[in-house]
């Protein structure tokens, strides 16, 4: 009986043993996945942040920023704090590898999704100051000096009575075959100029017997960038030129147009002020030629002249004179010299206002219709009146001096 108590004893401690065993390694295993678990979560997370720092870029990048070229952002479905919102100058959202593409598509959202529509307004219209004028009395200056590498180059400046508004300009271009002419001629229209607010530049240029082709157009671009820079010393309205001629000062006029804002062969630097305009904003042209090489052609179709038409190609026309080379013989020359060619290149052509008579037998009025048909086919304002029975100038003209003044009166907002 002792024995068999001994050997239940042994027993019973081998059984406590074996449980306390047990135990410990149940115990082992639990901890071991316990830190497995971390470990796991601890892997997972960066594999979160990774995916949550792909995929937020792309989401911000693909919602509602279709209209921003229209000025609307649409923000669908997320709240965007500071943090989120933030992007780099390169476009790249901070802190991620995915840039910020307004251009992509928007993406399709579920009917619930909330959606927040903001109008971003368009910045305000930039307009510019409107310039200073002077208060002064009606004054007439005399040969004023626009360069100083020919006596040519002097202008007459009628300016009107001024009440602190700075005052429109013509520029006004006297004719006379390229050869012959003076800015005297060309006062005609000054004192009803001057009656309706206008001041008025008479100007001289270099004629051919002096220097031909292209000094005559670089001197009246000259002057223009002269007046313009000593617009508020006159009290003159540097954005409200325009320029006024007949025959050959209306092809001035229209060279002066064409050529405003591109760089030609008329732009010399060193006859002054290079750093001004010589654009003008509205032209009057009165019976002017616009192509030398067309001249001839158009003498006999449309025709028009009752008696023999001046011969434009002949060596000693006013054309040739102007070029230095019969119009024939030099016929990349003659485009060179001829206003027209200069319309296709132009970024902006300001209205004109252009009369012809249908029976000019120096200037044919095909020069004209051509002008106006290369104008109109590049949207330019054009006002043109063909005169039945008038030739080159004459009392038909001076009859058009008020419904000139009356288009350019509607040309700077003055009607």
């Amino acid at each position: 009986m002792v024995g068999q108590g001994h050997s239940g004893e042994r027993r019973r401690h081998l059984e406590s043993l074996r449980h306390r065993e047990s135990l410990r390694h149940r115990d082992s295993l639990s901890a071991a996945r316990c830190r497995a678990g971390r470990g796991l979560r601890r892997l997972a997370r960066p594999r979160a942040i990774l995916l949550a720092a792909v995929l937020l870029p792309v989401t911000i990048a693909a919602i509602g920023v279709e209209a921003v070229g229209e000025r609307t952002v649409v923000l669908t479905g997320l709240a965007h704090t500071a943090d989120q919102s933030r992007t780099s100058s390169s476009g790249r959202l901070l802190g991620s590898t995915v840039p910020v593409t307004p251009s992509a598509a928007p993406v399709a959202t579920s009917s619930s999704t909330p959606t927040i529509r903001r109008a971003v307004p368009p910045p305000p219209a930039r307009t510019a100051a409107a310039p200073r004028g002077l208060k002064a009395a009606a004054q007439d200056l005399h040969d004023l000096a626009y360069a100083d590498t020919s006596p040519a180059q002097h202008l007459d400046l009628y300016l009107p009575d001024r009440t602190g508004a700075a005052v429109p300009l013509v520029i006004s271009i006297h004719g006379g075959a390229f050869k012959e002419g003076d800015k005297a001629d060309a006062t005609s229209a000054v004192e009803a100029l001057r009656a309706r607010g206008y001041a008025v530049a008479s100007i001289n240029y270099r004629l051919s017997g002096e220097a031909p082709f292209p000094a005559g157009g670089r001197d009246v671009k000259a002057a223009v960038r002269w007046l313009r820079a000593h617009a508020a010393a006159y009290g003159l309205h540097p954005g409200q030129f325009a320029a006024w001629g007949e025959s050959a000062g209306g092809y001035l006029a229209v060279l002066l147009a064409a050529t405003g804002d591109q760089r030609t062969t008329f732009d010399d630097a060193t006859l002054g002020n290079a750093g001004r305009s010589s654009a003008v904003q509205a032209v009057v042209d009165l019976f002017g030629p616009s192509n030398f090489l067309t001249m001839d052609a158009q003498a006999v179709t449309p025709g028009g002249c009752p008696g023999p038409p001046q011969v434009h190609d002949a060596p000693d026309s006013p054309e040739s004179l102007w070029l230095g080379a019969p119009v024939q013989s030099v016929p990349a020359l003659a485009r060179a010299a001829s206003p027209i060619s200069y319309l296709t290149k132009a970024r902006t052509l300001p209205p004109f206002m252009i009369a012809h008579g249908d029976q000019d037998c120096l200037v044919p009025h095909g020069q004209s219709l051509e002008l106006v048909a290369a104008l109109k086919k590049r949207a330019a304002k054009v006002d043109f009146t063909l005169v039945p029975g008038a030739g080159h100038g004459g009392a038909a003209f001076d009859a058009l001096q008020a419904p000139a003044i009356d288009f350019l009166d509607r040309t700077f907002g003055r009607a």
